[in-house]
C-alpha cells in the first residue's frame, strides 16, 4: 500500500519503490470501492428495516394479546354493529398481509447482506471478524421470525374472535326477526280465529281451508326455527365465545314457537269439534262447496301466509355481504335460490359457477356462498343486473332445468345460462322473471 517518506535524505530507491507500489495498488482499491459501497448500503438497509419491522411486530403482538369483546354482547348491540365488525375483519386481514410482506422483506435483505459479507470478507482476509458479524445478523433475523410466529398465532386467535362476534350479531338479528314473526303471526292470526265470533259467518269449507293454510304456516315457520336452533347447537359444541347468550336466545325462540304451536293445536281441535269431522275424505268433500264472500278473516289469513316467506327472505338477505347499495331501493325481493351459471364465454364445465341469486323488482343480485371457520354460511356479493335491461329465453336444449338471460342491448353476446336446482325452482324463476321484465312499473322508484 502507500508509503510516505518523512525525510528526503533517505534512499531515493525506496521512494521509487513506494511510488510504484501505490501506483499498482490504487486501481485495485478503486475496483473494491463499489462493492464496499454496496455492502454499506445493504447493511444500513438491513439494520434500519429490521428495527422498524421488529417495532411494528411488537406493537401488533401487544394489540393482539388484548382480550376484547368486539360486539359487546347482546345487551350492547347497535344497528351498525355488524357493519363495524365486517370493517374490522377486513382491516385485520390487511394487517396480516402487510406485516408478512415486511418480514419477508427483512429476510430478503438479510440474504443479500450475508452474501455481500461472505464475498468481501473472504477477499479481504477478514473471515474471523465477519463470522461474528454474520452470527449477529442471523440472530436478529431468527428473533424476528420467532416474533412473526407468535404474532401469527395471536392474529389467528383475534380473527376467530372477530368472526365469532360477527356470527353472533348475525344470529341475534335473525333470531329477533323470527321471534317478531312468530309473535305477530300468533297474535294476529289467533285473535281472528280462536274467538267464536270470528267463525260465525264462515262456511265449513273456509274453516277447513284455514286449517290447511295454518298447517303450512306452522310447518314453514318450524323449519326456520329448527335451522336457527341447530346453528345455536353448533356454536355451543364448538365453544363459541357467546355460547351462553346464543343458548339463551335459542331457548327463548324454542319456547316462543312451542307456545305458538300449542295455540295452533287448540285452534285445530276447536275447528274439528265445530265441524264434527276430521277425516280426509270429509274434508275433501267439504272443500268442494261453493265459495262465499271473503271477509276480514280471509284477508288476515293472506297476510299470515306471507309471513314465513318474508322471514325466510329476511334471514337470507341478512347473510348477504359486500352489497353497499341501499337494499330497499332494489324493490321487493321476489325470489331467491342457489343456481349454477355459465358466463358469456363458450360453455365449458370448467367455467360453471355456483351462485345464490336474489331477484328483486329492479335488480338481479348475484352472490357466492362461503362458510367461515365456524361453518356459518354467508353470501358474498359478486355482481348485479338491472331487471329493466333483461331478456329471457325459457328453454335451453338438452336440459329442462336450464334457461338463459341476456341484456337486450346486446342480444348476440353476454348470454348467461342458468341451471335451476329442479323443475319447480325453474318454474318459479320463469314466473318471477316474466313478472319483473314484462311490468315496467316495477322498475320505477
Amino acid at each position: 500500500m502507500f508509503c510516505f517518506r518523512k525525510s528526503r535524505t533517505q534512499d531515493m530507491d525506496l521512494d521509487r519503490d513506494c511510488a510504484e507500489g501505490a501506483t499498482f495498488d490504487w486501481p485495485q482499491l478503486l475496483s473494491k470501492t463499489p462493492r464496499k459501497l454496496k455492502l454499506v448500503v445493504v447493511s444500513v438497509a438491513f439494520y434500519k428495516t429490521s428495527e422498524k419491522v421488529c417495532h411494528v411486530v411488537d406493537c401488533l403482538e401487544q394489540d393482539y394479546q388484548r382480550e376484547d369483546d368486539w360486539c359487546g354482547g347482546a345487551d350492547n348491540l347497535h344497528p351498525k354493529c355488524e357493519a363495524d365488525l365486517t370493517l374490522r375483519i377486513r382491516k385485520h386481514l390487511e394487517q396480516k398481509e402487510v406485516f408478512l410482506k415486511a418480514c419477508s422483506m427483512v429476510s430478503r435483505i438479510t440474504e443479500i447482506f450475508l452474501k455481500y459479507m461472505e464475498r468481501d470478507g473472504v477477499k479481504m482476509g477478514m473471515q474471523s471478524h465477519d463470522d461474528a458479524q454474520k452470527q449477529e445478523v442471523r440472530k436478529i433475523l431468527a428473533d424476528l421470525l420467532e416474533r412473526e410466529d407468535r404474532v401469527l398465532h395471536l392474529w389467528n386467535m383475534k380473527k376467530e374472535s372477530l368472526e365469532q362476534c360477527q356470527s353472533f350479531v348475525a344470529f341475534e338479528r335473525r333470531a329477533k326477526q323470527l321471534l317478531g314473526t312468530i309473535q305477530d303471526m300468533g297474535e294476529v292470526y289467533l285473535s281472528t280465529h280462536l274467538s267464536t265470533g270470528s267463525r260465525i259467518h264462515k262456511s265449513r269449507q273456509e274453516l277447513l281451508q284455514d286449517g290447511e293454510d295454518l298447517r303450512i304456516i306452522a310447518k314453514e315457520t318450524e323449519e326456520c326455527v329448527k335451522l336457527l336452533i341447530q346453528q345455536a347447537d353448533d356454536y355451543c359444541d364448538k365453544g363459541h365465545r357467546h355460547a351462553c347468550e346464543v343458548k339463551k336466545r335459542a331457548t327463548e325462540l324454542a319456547n316462543c314457537f312451542q307456545d305458538f304451536h300449542l295455540r295452533m293445536d287448540k285452534h285445530n281441535r276447536s275447528m274439528e269439534k265445530n265441524l264434527g269431522t276430521s277425516s280426509h275424505a270429509n274434508k275433501a268433500e267439504l272443500l268442494t262447496c261453493c265459495d262465499e264472500e271473503e271477509g276480514e278473516v280471509k284477508e288476515a289469513l293472506e297476510v299470515m301466509l306471507s309471513i314465513p316467506k318474508r322471514a325466510n327472505n329476511a334471514m337470507h338477505l341478512s347473510m348477504l355481504q359486500g352489497f353497499d347499495e341501499d337494499i330497499e331501493s332494489q324493490g321487493e325481493l321476489m325470489f331467491h335460490d342457489s343456481i349454477q351459471m355459465w358466463s358469456p364465454k363458450p360453455l365449458s364445465p370448467r367455467r360453471v359457477k355456483k351462485r345464490h341469486v336474489f331477484l328483486f323488482q329492479r335488480s338481479l343480485v348475484f352472490s357466492k356462498e362461503v362458510k367461515d371457520s365456524n361453518v356459518v354460511g354467508k353470501y358474498i356479493y359478486t355482481g348485479k343486473l338491472f331487471t329493466s335491461t333483461l331478456a329471457l329465453n325459457e328453454h335451453i336444449d338438452g336440459d329442462p332445468c336450464k334457461f338463459a338471460i341476456w341484456l337486450r342491448s346486446s342480444p348476440t353476446s353476454g348470454v348467461i345460462v342458468i341451471q335451476a336446482s329442479n323443475m319447480q325452482s325453474k318454474d318459479d324463476w320463469i314466473q318471477h322473471l316474466r313478472t319483473v321484465i314484462q311490468e315496467p312499473s316495477m322498475h320505477l322508484r
